[in-house]
């Protein structure tokens, strides 16, 4: 899904015209219609106020980096049933087949490349793919079950990693 349709989609699911998000966000209407027309790329700090009203739009965003590896955004073909039900169905299917690709892979005194046979690395792409999957499944049941339910899912990502600093995963920011 493009920015673009993803801002027009969040502004209507909340209510929020392009006069209102320009309020918002301290840019002109036709600064907002140019965004969500696909017309003009959104500045940093704008996207770091739309990435803040809504979750799904920080998953479209943080997507839309180049750098970023980790997140596919939104999911939106027409094959997946974006419900609650059927994103927490379609999320478990995928931490099974990433359950199994992963058992599969063995990897006991293979230590480098060259100790891997093809077998092997068939089995490290599988799982790879699988996981792939799983972490694409992973946001949109996130926001979606925070949408659902009304839940802040910006608090509930940042009392995730108080406990990852806590207990020793992460150093606390200075």
């Amino acid at each position: 899904m493009s920015i673009a349709t993803a801002i027009n989609e969040e502004l209507h699911r909340l209510g929020i015209t392009h006069d209102k998000l320009a309020r918002m966000t301290h840019y002109s209407r036709q600064s907002v219609t140019a965004w969500a027309n696909g017309r003009r790329t959104l500045p940093e700090d704008a996207r770091e106020q739309l990435a803040r009203l809504s979750p799904r739009l920080a998953l479209e965003i943080a997507a839309d980096d180049p750098v970023n590896i980790f997140l596919s955004g939104w999911l939106d073909g027409e094959i997946v049933d974006l419900s609650v039900l059927g994103t927490k169905t379609k999320l478990a299917e995928e931490l099974e087949e990433g359950a199994v690709g992963l058992r599969d892979l063995d990897l006991v005194n293979k230590c480098k490349s060259e100790h891997l046979t093809d077998e092997d690395r068939k089995y490290i792409h599988i799982a790879i793919q699988e996981l792939l999957d799983l972490m694409t499944c992973i946001p949109v049941f996130l926001v979606n079950i925070s949408e659902k339910y009304e839940l802040n899912l910006h608090h509930e990502i940042a009392t995730h990693r108080r406990k990852l600093s806590a207990r020793g995963y992460k150093k606390k920011a200075a």
